[in-house]
Order: structure tokens, then C-alpha cells, then sequence
């Protein structure tokens, strides 16, 4: 706690009392993302089992200058999780997770120098995300579970912006705060295990909302990214 608010001061007070020139200009836009990627393959050797996990996070921003310390912009983001299990008499659904997302941010800086500057960042956005999941007994499934769920949230970042080049930046988050996530999902719930006599399996459907406020901020982790400019 002592470092987050140390982290809060020092952001504050560069803030109100930097008066050096910005490094942005008025009309400048640019472009920006991320993307993750995460394998995992196991075999044994024992028995003929195999376990094959692929999953991928794709962010990218647009946005453009408004004034040489607003900036507004648009972040589209794509998640996708696949699974392949042998192991298992009933082997799952393939996918495991699929999300899409869009969100609106703007952005406030006070320059420190001509080379790097502070900022904030307020956004909003809306997803959809879709989630298989299953549950087993002794290597087989009994139950399996598609959910699809589709969130509002509200979130504050802050870090430090370095322009390494006329058409190049780097960014830095430090601090982030997600105070606000309302969600609604639906779906179904199959049990496989035990299958009636026409051969279907028994299922419920699923509801469920959620609500969570948490004006809190969390510090601690660096995340770094790149921006173009044109």
C-alpha cells in the first residue's frame, strides 16, 4: 500500500508542477497493440495420452492527438484458447475460450521533457467472451459446460511515455486501477455421463450477473509497449 501511494504522489505532483514542452503534437495518430502467445505440449510415455493447450491475446489501438496532452483512440482485442486432451474416454470440445473486445480510452500527459512524459488513462469497454469447460472423474468426462458471457467495464491506468523517435514511442503502465465490471452470462450445462435412453444427454440452462466495485489501485508490475505514428 505504501508503494502505491507513493506511486500516486509522485504522478500527482510531476503533473501540476512539470512545465517543460510537450514531445506530441496536435493531429498526430498513431498505432499501437500487443500480442501473447502461449503453447504447451505434453506426452506421456507410459500410456497413450496427450495434452496440447494453444492460446493467443491480441490488442491493437488506434488513436489520434487531440491537443499536445489529449489523445483519443479505439482498442480492439481478440483472445483464443484451444485444447486438445487424449487421455479422456469423452474427449472435449476443442475450444476452450474465444473473446472479442472493444474499448474507448483517452489520455492525459505532462511532459517531464522533450523526450518522455507522464500520462493517464481512462477507458470503458464492452466484450463478449465464450468458455467451454468440463469436469471428470477416474478420466472421464461427466459434465460439460458452455458459458457465454458479454461485460461492461471501467478501468484507469497510468505510466510514463518515452519518444525514442519521431515515429516511435514506448510506453510504460505502472499503476492500474479496474473499478468497475458488470457482466451477464448464459448457457447450458450437459451431463454426460449419464445419458438417457434416446441417447441425449440431460442439460440446464444457465443464468447468472455479476456486479463488482473496486475503486482500488494496484501497482507493483511494468507493462511495455511500442506506438507508431503517422
Amino acid at each position: 500500500m505504501k508503494n502505491i501511494r507513493t506511486s500516486i504522489l509522485i504522478v500527482a505532483f510531476a503533473m501540476t508542477h512539470s512545465l517543460v514542452t510537450a514531445q506530441f503534437k496536435e493531429g498526430e495518430s498513431f498505432i499501437g497493440g500487443a500480442f501473447n502467445v502461449n503453447l504447451f505440449d505434453s506426452k506421456s510415455k507410459d500410456t497413450d495420452s496427450r495434452y496440447n493447450v494453444y492460446g493467443h491475446n491480441i490488442d491493437v489501438s488506434l488513436g489520434k492527438f487531440r491537443s499536445s496532452t489529449k489523445a483519443v483512440g479505439w482498442t480492439l482485442s481478440h483472445n483464443l484458447a484451444t485444447q486438445k486432451i487424449k487421455s479422456l474416454t469423452f474427449e472435449p470440445k476443442p475450444l476452450n475460450s474465444l473473446g472479442f473486445g472493444i474499448s474507448r480510452f483517452w489520455e492525459f500527459y505532462k511532459p517531464l521533457n522533450d523526450k518522455f512524459s507522464l500520462y493517464v488513462r481512462p477507458r470503458i469497454g464492452l466484450g463478449y467472451n465464450l468458455e467451454n469447460t468440463f469436469e471428470n472423474a477416474n478420466g472421464i468426462i461427466t459434465t460439460e459446460t458452455r458459458i457465454h458471457s458479454i461485460s461492461l467495464a471501467a478501468s484507469v491506468g497510468a505510466g510514463i511515455a518515452w519518444r525514442i523517435a519521431p515515429k516511435w514511442a514506448i510506453y510504460g503502465g505502472f499503476a492500474f486501477s479496474n473499478p468497475l465490471d458488470v457482466s451477464f452470462g448464459f448457457g447450458r450445462q450437459r451431463d454426460v455421463a449419464n445419458p438417457r435412453p434416446d441417447g441425449q444427454y440431460p442439460q440446464s440452462n444457465l443464468r447468472g450477473f455479476s456486479y463488482r466495485f473496486a475503486p482500488e489501485l494496484s501497482s507493483g508490475s511494468i507493462g511495455l509497449g511500442f506506438r507508431y505514428f503517422y
